[in-house]
């Protein structure tokens, strides 16, 4: 077995949870993980995929990687246990947008602005349309009153997608 294949195990079970067949997700994200047991984004996933399904028992156990423990905590409103495994999940591959986004939203949820405007803005330096980062720093942006640089990153998701009703919508009650 090869990296490729994991990466095809690892599609296959995003596409899977995206349709919401949690159970085969799993099954795909696991196959993926003992080709490659750091792939952060298969550990992602696979928490998604857990706590979509309500199995928080699963989640939770000692065993399982720092990202699902993380999206457990993150949860319960344990954000600093969260943001420690969201760190620790990075450290596997730093370079992950979703991952960045999770733990600027626990520091977003801490209050911890500053914190999590720096993993949005790295999150976008690796993926420049990611509407997930634009849109939560954008709000970020305008829970702290800069009211100009959150209709900024609002619009650049506007450029992503004309249509985005939440995007127009925050720009709206910004202005």
């Amino acid at each position: 077995m090869t990296n490729k294949d994991a990466l095809a195990h690892l599609d296959k079970g995003k596409e899977l949870l995206s349709d919401g067949k949690c159970d085969e997700a799993i099954l795909e994200l696991d196959r993926a993980l003992s080709i490659d047991g750091k792939s952060a984004d298969a550990y992602l996933y696979r928490g998604h995929a857990y706590v979509s399904k309500g199995d928080r028992d699963r989640v939770t156990a000692d065993d399982l990687p720092p990202i699902e423990q993380s999206q457990v905590y993150d949860g319960r409103g344990d954000y600093d246990h969260a943001i420690a495994d969201y760190s620790s999940a990075l450290a596997l591959n730093p370079a992950t947008p979703e991952i960045l986004c999770a733990r600027g939203h626990a520091y977003r949820r801490k209050g911890a602005y500053d914190r999590a405007i720096e993993d949005y803005t790295v999150a976008l330096g690796v993926k420049p349309d990611c509407r997930d980062a634009l849109n939560n720093r954008g709000v970020v942006h305008y829970r702290m009153g800069s009211h100009k640089l959150a209709i900024r990153d609002w619009e650049a998701i506007l450029k992503i997608d004309p249509n985005d009703a939440t995007a127009r919508q925050s720009i709206e009650i910004a202005r």
